[in-house]
């Protein structure tokens, strides 16, 4: 198993990580997240008004996680 392999099997905490992001920030996540960071992005603007951009970097192999507002 190489070492990209290992980062996209690592669970990261990703729900306390994108709550605590200040505007423009951003944090990274294994693609594998990606379903579960979308949905807490949308989640997270309907209960606080935070909201998030997405964007998958296949050749990292993450989700990468801005807040916007």
């Amino acid at each position: 198993m190489n070492d990209m392999t290992k980062k996209n099997l690592e669970r990261l905490p990703l729900r306390p990580t994108i709550r605590k992001l200040a505007v423009g920030e951003k944090a990274e996540f294994p693609i594998v997240q990606l379903a579960y960071a979308k949905s807490s992005a949308t989640d997270f603007k309907t209960m606080y008004g935070l909201k998030y951009r997405t964007h998958q970097n296949i050749e990292k192999g993450v989700v990468e996680i801005t807040r916007i507002e």
